[in-house]
């Protein structure tokens, strides 16, 4: 390579099919592509940090991994509609790029291929380009505006740590023919009030809106089947979702700090609902648990402190550790005949909870199920189990009330309080 060649007005890029061939070239400033190059080569001009403009001829089909990756003084570019892929890392750290026209052609936008543009302001998607692949526009900071009108996939961390995007935008309609929302594709963007997901949707994925602390509320259509972990966690402003009747698993944490979640629809089809899924939703008065479901899991309504009444389904069989620890508002709860095990802090800290029948079922009810339980009136047993001897007895001293209110029943057979300290 003539890396000593001197400066020249215009560049001309006889080898740009090769690749690396300019590469760290700090004498070129602008630089021209001869008609007929179909591919522009890896690496061809990365690390020229004083190109300022490129022509790249009709024709050219392909633009490379890294091509013009490290350009950081490129502030023009037009791509032509020849151009099918813009490659892995294309325009990486271009800082001084301010806007970007896709023609009608191009297909795929690489991985990180304009990452760390922070100059870049807006960026026109074309029709039929279909995916922006993971961290395309990442750390895009001075990205304001954004055409997703033609898109059917947003890979993840798409627009990860663009500030001015966060702050300016207030409503999202996600094209129709959508079909993925990328992991954190919209994750902190707090600003973001209204939020329209469209019937092509069927999958979004862990922590696509994470953080959207302004979203009131949420409609997730029926096409949609999976809800990844963390989807729409600490969504605070978040007060009514309706959940995809197509849905049979809702994933770990997704509305984990909804703090401002009031009323939540699960559908009947929903078979599994993730450690967390409501932790935290202090909000959250009413929730029915569909029938479908065999376990609610450890942490699922763990500081729920406005729940006051739940009516768990006979499908279920087994309720996790810290299930309904901290639901302080919970009056009431009816434990079916089928649920075989109380996990440990199941309903610690129920400071509400007057009344608690144990079916004979429960084979088992772990460390401090019922601690912090002060307003327990009864426990009502019906049949024989092991019961570790911690699971009530803290809720019956705190409570400070009579025998009559700390007594315990097996087979509807008064043993008496002193039957507390060691069942």
């Amino acid at each position: 390579m003539e890396n000593n060649k001197p400066a020249e007005n215009v560049f001309i890029a006889d080898k740009a099919n090769i690749d690396e061939a300019y590469k760290g070239r700090g004498d070129i400033v602008e630089a021209v592509i001869p008609e007929g190059t179909e591919i522009i080569g890896m690496s061809v001009f990365e690390g020229c940090g004083s190109l300022k403009s490129i022509v790249i001829p009709e024709g050219t089909k392909s633009i490379g991994l890294k091509a013009f990756s490290g350009c950081g003084s490129l502030k023009n570019i037009v791509i032509p509609g020849s151009v099918i892929e813009i490659g892995d890392y294309a325009f990486m750290d271009c800082r001084s790029l301010e806007n970007i026209v896709f023609p009608k052609g191009v297909r795929k936008i690489g991985v990180r291929a304009f990452y760390g543009c922070s100059g870049l302001k807006s960026v026109a998607a074309p029709e039929g380009i279909g995916k922006i692949s993971c961290d395309a526009f990442r750390d895009c900071c001075s990205l304001e505006e954004i055409d997703l009108s033609k898109i059917w996939e947003i890979g993840e961390d798409a627009f990860y740590g663009c500030s001015s995007l966060k702050n300016k935008l207030k409503s999202l309609v996600i094209p129709e023919g959508t079909v993925v929302i990328g992991e954190r594709a919209f994750k902190g963007f707090s600003n973001l009030k209204n939020l329209v997901i469209p019937n092509s949707v069927e999958k979004i994925e862990e922590g696509a809106f994470e953080g959207c602390s302004g979203l009131e509320s949420i409609v997730i259509p029926d096409s949609v089947l999976e809800i990844g972990c963390r989807a729409f966690e600490g969504c605070t402003g978040l007060k009514s979702a309706v959940i995809s009747n197509s849905v049979s698993e809702i994933w770990h944490e997704v509305f984990k700090n909804c703090s401002s979640l009031e009323n939540i629809v699960i559908p009947d089809g929903v078979s599994d609902i993730g450690s967390g899924s409501f932790e935290g939703c202090s909000s959250l008065k009413n929730v029915v648990i569909p029938g479908s479901v065999s376990e609610i899991r450890q942490y699922t309504f763990k500081g729920c402190s406005s729940l006051e009444n739940i009516v768990i389904p006979e499908s279920v069989r087994e309720i996790g550790i810290q299930a309904f620890k901290g639901c302080s508002s919970l009056k009431s709860v009816v434990i079916p005949d089928s649920v075989e095990r109380i996990e440990a802090d199941a309903f610690s800290g129920c400071s509400s909870l007057e009344n608690i029948v144990i079916p004979e079922s429960v084979r088992e009810i772990g460390l401090l199920a019922f601690e912090g339980c002060s307003s327990l009136e009864s426990v009502t047993f019906r049949g024989q189990r092991y019961t570790d001897k911690a699971a009530f007895n803290k809720a019956v001293m705190e409570s400070g009330c009579s025998v009559d209110v700390d007594t315990v029943y097996v087979d509807d057979a008064d043993v008496g309080s002193e039957y507390i300290g060691w069942l």
